[in-house]
């Protein structure tokens, strides 16, 4: 199964491991020991980096898991931009510094939603002027969209997009010819 979520991992999170992305989710599927065995083998090799992963939420499927992988130094540089607090405690956060209450309040959202809770996205790296974009225009009337909805500095959202895809594209092409996930990911 190691090889299933190392596959993972290359093709949904390949921007954060190359560094140029806070975060990625992706949905793995085996049963609950597989994946808590699988997410401690990956922090095991991945913590050198500044990378880790960690379980955010059982899927309604019994042996589907949604997976956080993230760079820690980088989520909390991106949790201290001007008004992310205040979003975050508006959204019912308490205590938005402290790592691990912030993922397990994160991971509690994720039960509670049948859709991904807004806020998702400041976990992901998208700039909070998007993230409230989204919400006041229910989805609507962006400037434009990739990975996720801009609404406010398109051309910056079009760069970034270009570089994750052409990270992504990179990525699995060196994959495919050999190269390790350690030997892909770049260190903090």
């Amino acid at each position: 199964m190691k090889k299933a979520f190392e596959n993972l991992l290359i093709e949904h999170c390949s921007p954060t491991l190359a560094g140029l992305k806070t975060a990625n989710l992706f949905c793995y599927e085996a049963t609950k020991e597989q994946v808590q065995k699988d997410v401690e083998f990956w922090n095991q090799k991945l913590q050198t980096f500044g990378v880790k992963a960690t379980i955010v939420k059982r899927c309604n499927h019994k042996n589907n898991y949604l997976i956080y992988v993230f760079r820690e130094k980088r989520l909390m540089e991106d949790m201290r931009e001007a008004g992310v607090i205040d979003y975050l405690a508006s959204a019912g956060y308490s205590e938005p510094l402290q790592m691990e209450r912030l993922l397990s309040q994160l991971s509690i959202r994720l039960a509670d939603c049948t859709e991904f809770p807004h806020e998702i996205g400041l976990f992901l790296g998208y700039p909070l002027q998007d993230v409230v974009g989204f919400i006041r225009h229910q989805g609507k009337n962006f400037c434009c969209s990739g990975f996720w909805k801009v609404y406010h500095n398109p051309e910056q959202a079009q760069k970034r997009f270009s570089q994750f895809k052409k990270c992504m594209d990179v990525y699995r092409k060196m994959y495919q010819k050999g190269a390790t996930v350690t030997k892909l990911t770049v260190a903090a």
